[in-house]
């Protein structure tokens, strides 16, 4: 495959579709904001420590040493309370599956394979597509591509968040993807880890403090803020008292239809991607400007009431989660 084809992702073929001048500031110009969002700093940290659980597993680990070692792989900072809830998240995921027999066979696996026209079979001659797969493993015979992901979502079955996989490319990205590899992968186990919501208890303020008879401290109010690793307790207690409402095991296939359909999909976000770099035009999406109650990383951009090399913003490589491109 040439060296001279440029990359499409699933995340990055995902931010154009969601908004093209995001795209472009953080494909193009490779702008970063400095500082990430918690709730995508907490999922990062989470798919750190899943990434060390599978290769303990790999490895033939024990689950007490895997959990160790991904509960070390956790970046220490200034949050000790995402760690923990971090930890608890991780706990509770090898509680639950650690034991499960398989074979994993790789874990954070690189592919490339060719971008072709689906209706010429052409060859694209400006990109090739390129991905990272979370983990494949052997299950009873058969070979499955694995994906973790963490959500704020209601997972339960039956709900929005797994009719929508019905639609989602990226697993049928990744079953092509190891498919390049040299696999024959029969489907996509599909594990999300639901956050949870609970919060650290901390100290009530000393001018809103109500004291009982006896001088004790009203219920609900604290003297004290709560120590992480206390958090972190209360976290895994209410984990493993209700399993099923924090994680959620799916097996999504995709017949032949289907992933031609995504395939196509690919292709022709590749042309737009492509006519938006001609025509030097990258529209933006107001609808995308709030996303799970939270700004747009380039919204203050776009409003003209930043610059995209504001000391806010550090440049980086286009596609950080890949090997150094050549």
């Amino acid at each position: 495959m040439s060296n001279n084809l440029r990359v499409l992702t699933s995340s990055s073929t995902r931010c154009f579709r969601t908004c093209a001048r995001k795209y472009r500031h953080r494909y193009i110009d490779c702008a970063k904001p400095l500082q990430q969002a918690p709730a995508l700093w907490l999922g990062s940290m989470v798919h750190r420590g899943l990434e060390e659980l599978w290769r303990a597993k790999k490895e033939g680990a024990n689950a007490s040493a895997a959990v160790e070692r991904a509960v070390g792989a956790l970046v220490s900072a200034d949050v000790t309370y995402e760690i923990a809830r971090a930890e608890a998240m991780l706990l509770g995921y090898s509680a639950r599956w650690y034991e499960q027999d398989l074979e994993v066979l790789e874990v954070e696996v690189e592919y490339e394979q060719e971008l072709r026209n689906p209706r010429t079979n052409h060859q694209s001659r400006t990109w090739a597509h390129k991905g990272k797969i979370d983990a494949i493993a052997r299950i009873n015979g058969d070979v499955w591509v694995i994906e973790h992901k963490t959500s704020g979502e209601d997972i339960g079955a039956g709900s929005a968040y797994w009719r929508r996989l019905r639609l989602d490319d990226q697993v049928s990205n990744y079953l092509r993807g190891a498919r390049a590899l040299g696999y024959d992968p029969v489907g996509c186990v599909y594990d999300v880890l639901r956050k949870p919501r609970q919060r650290p208890k901390l100290a009530t303020p000393v001018e809103k403090r109500k004291y009982t008879a006896g001088g004790l401290l009203y219920k609900g109010q604290h003297d004290s803020d709560e120590d992480p690793a206390l958090f972190r307790a209360r976290l895994c207690e209410a984990i493993a008292a209700d399993p099923d409402y924090y994680y959620r095991r799916g097996n999504v296939v995709r017949l032949e239809g289907e992933a031609d359909e995504a395939e196509a999909d690919l292709w022709m976000t590749g042309k737009m991607i492509r006519e938006s770099e001609l025509a030097n035009s990258w529209p933006r999406n107001p609808s995308a400007c709030m996303t799970y109650n939270r700004e747009c990383d380039y919204f203050a951009v776009c409003t003209g009431e930043a610059s995209i090399d504001d000391p806010r913003y550090t440049q980086g490589r286009a596609h950080e989660e890949l090997s150094v491109l050549k």
